[in-house]
């Protein structure tokens, strides 16, 4: 966590309120899934079938290709 953080606030110094926000929400992602009780595998194949568990960083990642696009 204190990694994850650190790169968020190494981030406040030149990225856009967007990305940041994003990043912030991937944090508390990180923070939920420690939190749960460990998936059988049929619920994580679930959840692998779904949008957002194929790809957690996706916003993330689109922010941060949109803010070097600008």
């Amino acid at each position: 966590m204190a990694g994850l953080c650190s790169a968020v606030n190494r981030m406040r110094l030149g990225s856009s309120d967007d990305v940041i926000r994003i990043a912030q929400q991937v944090i508390r992602q990180v923070i939920e899934a420690y939190a749960t009780p460990d998936l059988s595998f049929d619920e994580l194949r679930e959840r692998a079938g779904s949008e957002a568990g194929i790809d957690p960083l996706r916003d993330f990642s689109e922010a941060c290709r949109a803010e070097l696009r600008g």
